[in-house]
């Protein structure tokens, strides 16, 4: 009766944890990552975000500024960000994930009219939490914070785009 009992309370605890897991999130793998969330009332706006990643070259482990790697080499890289809304893509910087390393979950969350694409990676020390947030179709802004000392350790970014045909005379 009790390993009855403590069956199915196993089964009760790992469904209830799975069920707490957002659809719109997943762990990240070597290769290419992909999460997805509804965005509007639209079925063709539903957002899909791409995040590969891959293990560092050799000159790539000579660089020292990774976020996720503070005093030893990265096992991971991020090394592609593609998101698209419906059949649109968005434009997305290089340096919006370019110094992303040993990335561990990835997650997307849609608000009104813009989305956060939320990334977290690391260990210990050189823990990070990263979101790239989108409007109108372009990457906004990029905020990295430390995991450990989020209001002591951050860098942002924000992004301005200028039309293509912009005459300056």
């Amino acid at each position: 009766m009790r390993a009855v009992a403590a069956t199915l309370l196993g089964i009760l605890v790992s469904s209830s944890v799975r069920a707490a897991v957002p659809p719109d999130s997943a762990t990240v793998r070597l290769g290419v990552t992909q999460v997805g969330s509804a965005w509007g009332n639209d079925t063709d706006s539903e957002v899909r975000v791409f995040l590969s990643v891959r293990k560092p070259t050799q000159c790539e482990l000579s660089r020292p500024e990774y976020w996720g790697a503070p005093d030893s080499k990265p096992r991971a890289i991020v090394s592609g960000l593609v998101v698209t809304v419906g059949g649109d893509s968005v434009s997305t910087p290089y340096s919006a994930y370019g110094d992303l390393s040993d990335p561990a979950f990835i997650s997307v969350a849609c608000r009104d009219a813009d989305f956060t694409i939320t990334i977290r990676g690391g260990d210990a020390a050189g823990a990070y939490v990263a979101r790239v947030q989108v409007k109108g179709m372009r990457v906004n802004k990029r905020r990295v914070e430390s995991g450990v000392f989020p209001r002591e350790v951050w860098e942002e970014t924000t992004y301005a785009y200028f039309p293509p045909r912009m005459d300056w005379r």
